[in-house]
């Protein structure tokens, strides 16, 4: 039997919550990439106009914004190794039935 059969509302309800908080992860790191790759494209452009300012400064913002998707990177895997480890606890064969 699985630990779900014991408590399945709240089974559920722990899923839910880690499903909610990887999609959230998931959004976050697509946004973060998202704004890598308009950087990447801002910056082309101010180069082919020759803008040194510009460029400098939109440098600057892409090494954060590389630091900020590395970051959304991270805690989408985290979030989507909580739910596997949640997905295991509640859906495995629990050992303690066994008797």
């Amino acid at each position: 039997m699985v630990r779900a059969d014991h408590n399945p509302a709240q089974a559920e309800a722990d899923m839910q919550r880690r499903q909610e908080e990887a999609s959230r992860t998931d959004d976050a790191r697509d946004e973060a990439q998202a704004l890598v790759d308009d950087l990447d494209h801002e910056i082309d452009a101010a180069h082919a106009a020759g803008d040194d300012s510009a460029v400098s400064e939109l440098q600057d913002r892409h090494e954060q914004a590389e630091r900020d998707l590395e970051a959304a990177e991270q805690e989408f895997e985290s979030a989507m190794n909580q739910l596997g480890q949640d997905m295991q606890f509640w859906y495995e064969e629990d050992d303690d039935d066994e008797e």
